[in-house]
């Protein structure tokens, strides 16, 4: 005997076994066809898993079966049951607040995301806009304006013309030899090929001569090379020179400065010239181009760059520590006469000018930048522009080549740097404060230099990524103020150091004898004492079997007796500041290269490292 769940009637009704597919569901329970066709429509609109959609539609045709089963026709049913997509919702709804909940959580997670990432899209695209719609605002021509400092010099009386009748001569010449210059003597394998060239390249040496004598160096910058120089160059090169276009508003990061690697070259071969010229017994000729020397120093310091004040600086290194070395070899060659001239030339204000370092005209190099990568809106803010974009690329990678290139990923890169890099004024007010900082360094005595603000604001700037991105304009243009500052101080210290030997020599000549203490030189051969740098005490000297010991006591601030470094004395006058000198002594080689005096006098020959 059957039970009642199991009669006929209540079979047809009862639910099957639950089908993979919803189709497979509704179509189980043999309904007609237009509730089928409901069935599947209210599923395919759920939008669930596949088997929530199968039990869905097995639930669905349960309900229509056991309607149809109470005796219900098939359009009540359809009526009673309403809109496929309004069920559909509803069903959507239900099954979704069943799912585990580890899955909702996970579904708001990624609902939140995906409304977070649509704000993100709508920000960068308004940023993107924003960005795209900026344009720098060039109000300043800064090169033209460095240029007009000399507009009212006469052609005439301007010096790069006639440097630029030299640089033939030395564009030809590529020999080796040269690069042995100065200190070639006579007995080294070069010395015959060295006076060979000299003499057959004596009008140039005048030229240069004539051309450093000259109070203006005349020469106006740009971003492409002055005519006349660039056909001198040509000609002598057989081949074009260039680039020739010029532009009306040069950027001065763009700048050309060929004068200055020709002024190296120029002051090298004059000094190479006073070598030939002491060892020939001609005095004279060495003065005038130790003078020539100090006019290249002071036309390089001319232009208000620091690379070109550092060039100034190193010319006159050069002829300081060179005077000395002249002096040990062939005092003879100089008379009396050639020695005064010497210490006038050397202690006056033309050569104190070439050992300046003023960084008030960074600041115009600066603000020129400036202008170019932001806009500018009349308050001195300003937000970052395309262009501006570009070049800090362009910069960072130091190449400005790379200027107008890669343009699909300055579009996505760029407004997002917008966001990072600081805005004009927080850029203008960062490099101000470290200017300030740059100018109070300048004022101090070396001996007492503190560079720890300074130190402190940089470091400060680039402790991270992203505070260096943030602060990027700032950090690729900040020159190197300490390092700079100290080069002008030591090289000052080396000239005062010569100006010592040559009153020496002139006190031996009359006195037959040197002195026992540098007060006997004051006033007569020295105006006063020369001042230690890296103390400020007067440099040390000493009388040793008769012959003069001259000193400093060195970066490392103790008076060894003038006993130098064991890499011999130039890494004494190497300036580091404290924490650089501590780390350095602490080594093997930092201690033979910086523990011990600075010795100008004797003359000590550089050990090989």
């Amino acid at each position: 005997m059957r039970r009642d769940h199991e009669s006929p009637r209540a079979t047809a009704v009862s639910v099957p076994a639950a089908p993979r597919r919803e189709e497979d569901a509704a179509a189980s329970f043999g309904l007609p066809g237009p509730i089928s066709d409901l069935i599947n429509r209210t599923v395919r609109s759920t939008r669930l898993w596949r088997s929530e959609r199968a039990e869905v539609a097995r639930e669905l045709g349960s309900h229509f079966a056991e309607g149809l089963a109470a005796g219900r026709s098939e359009r009540d049913l359809i009526e009673s049951f309403g809109d496929a997509g309004a069920a559909a919702r509803l069903i959507r709804r239900a099954v979704k607040r069943r799912r585990p909940l580890v899955w909702r959580a996970a579904a708001k997670t990624a609902k939140g995301a995906g409304f977070a990432t649509l704000g993100l899209v709508v920000l960068f695209v308004v940023l993107a806009v924003r960005f795209s719609m900026g344009t720098p605002t060039v109000s300043r021509n800064v090169t033209a304006e460095l240029n007009a400092r000399h507009a009212h010099v006469p052609m005439s009386e301007r010096a790069w013309p006639v440097y630029i009748r030299a640089v033939p001569a030395f564009t030809r010449e590529s020999d080796v030899f040269r690069s042995e210059w100065p200190g070639v003597r006579p007995g080294d394998d070069a010395w015959g090929a060295t006076v060979a060239w000299l003499r057959d390249n004596a009008g140039a040496l005048e030229i240069i001569r004539d051309a450093a004598s000259r109070p203006t160096l005349g020469v106006d910058i740009g971003n492409t090379y002055d005519p006349d120089y660039a056909a001198a160059k040509a000609e002598a090169m057989g081949e074009a020179f260039g680039p020739l276009e010029p532009s009306a508003n040069p950027m001065l990061l763009e700048v050309l400065l060929p004068q200055l690697g020709e002024f190296r070259a120029f002051a090298v071969a004059l000094m190479q010239d006073a070598y030939v010229a002491v060892h020939e017994g001609d005095g004279d000729r060495a003065v005038a181009n130790l003078v020539a020397i100090s006019g290249l120093a002071s036309h390089s310091q001319q232009q208000p760059f620091l690379i070109s004040a550092l060039v100034g600086i190193a010319i006159t290194a050069m002829q300081s520590e060179h005077v000395v070395r002249l002096l040990r070899e062939r005092p003879g060659a100089f008379s009396d006469a050639n020695l005064r001239e010497l210490a006038h030339l050397l202690g006056s204000p033309r050569t104190d000018d070439a050992m300046r370092i003023d960084f008030a005209a960074e600041r115009a190099y600066f603000e020129d930048f400036v202008q170019r990568v932001y806009t500018d809106d009349g308050r001195g803010g300003g937000r970052l522009t395309p262009e501006g974009f570009r070049l800090l690329r362009a910069l960072d990678s130091l190449s400005m080549d790379a200027v107008g290139t890669h343009r699909m990923t300055d579009s996505i890169v760029g407004p997002l740097a917008a966001i990072v890099v600081g805005n004009r004024r927080e850029i203008t007010s960062m490099h101000t404060r470290l200017m300030s900082e740059a100018q109070a360094i300048a004022a101090q005595p070396l001996w007492r230099l503190d560079t720890s603000r300074f130190d402190a604001i940089v470091d400060g700037i680039t402790a991270t990524p992203i505070l260096t991105a943030r602060y990027l304009p700032v950090v690729a243009i900040v020159p190197v103020v300490p390092r700079s500052y100290a080069s002008a101080e030591t090289v000052r210290c080396r000239r005062d150091a010569a100006l010592v030997v040559i009153a020496l020599e002139l006190h031996r000549r009359r006195h037959g004898d040197y002195p026992a203490s540098l007060d006997e030189l004051v006033p007569v051969l020295l105006p006063s004492l020369p001042i230690d740098r890296f103390d400020g005490n007067p440099l040390r000297y000493a009388l040793r079997d008769g012959r003069p010991l001259l000193y400093s006591i060195g970066v490392d601030g103790l008076d060894d007796g003038g006993v130098p470094p064991k890499q011999g004395p130039n890494g004494a006058g190497q300036w580091r500041s404290p924490a650089e000198l501590a780390a350095s002594l602490a080594t093997p080689i930092g201690r033979d290269r910086h523990r011990g005096d600075w010795v100008f006098w004797p003359v000590m020959e550089p050990r090989e490292e």
